[in-house]
């Protein structure tokens, strides 16, 4: 069998599996049916370079609202051609880290280029506050994505860790 059949094997078996490994419980996909994965928002980014490995953005509240707005992967993490061209981490090795990555201390700096302040009104922060971080964690402590998506990949899912300070692959 040449290599581009088996590795279109394993990315079928993978995103007939992703589902399960997401916890997400979904019916059989019939091919009259249309999926219902956005890989380019309509008139928004197309991301289907990063959805290849990270399907999981794909129905991301995050990844998705800049989608739609034109606001692509790479506007935040860079083009990452290195990080998408690179399948080591898949025989064990590290693998290259994306272009950027943001450490917990660095997110609402970066979420804060583009926007500088809520647009919701205070008791809406406040409630989705209350529901999504854990109770007794000190305001300071608090970061933007901890209240908009889950625009994280879950560690059961993830073949590759690197310290996002440095970029240098780490063992979990």
């Amino acid at each position: 069998m040449s290599m581009g059949w088996i590795r279109a094997l394993a990315l079928g078996a993978l995103f007939c599996a992703l589902p399960a490994l997401l916890g997400q419980e979904e019916k059989p996909l019939l091919l009259e049916e249309e999926p219902e994965v956005e890989e380019k928002a309509p008139g928004g980014a197309d991301n289907s370079r990063c959805y290849v490995c990270h399907l999981n953005f794909a129905r991301e509240e995050v990844a998705l609202t800049h989608a739609r707005a034109g606001i692509g992967c790479a506007a935040c993490h860079g083009d990452c051609d290195a990080h998408i061209a690179d399948e080591s981490w898949a025989s064990g090795g590290p693998g290259t880290p994306p272009g950027i990555m943001y450490p917990r201390e660095k997110i609402d700096a970066a979420c804060g280029k583009c926007h500088p302040s809520h647009k919701a009104p205070a008791k809406a922060v406040v409630k989705r506050w209350k529901e999504r971080v854990p109770a007794g964690t000190p305001v300071e402590d608090i970061v933007c994505t901890d209240c908009h998506g889950h625009h994280r990949l879950k560690s059961e899912l993830r073949k590759a860790w690197w310290d996002k300070r440095t970029g240098k692959p780490i063992k979990p």
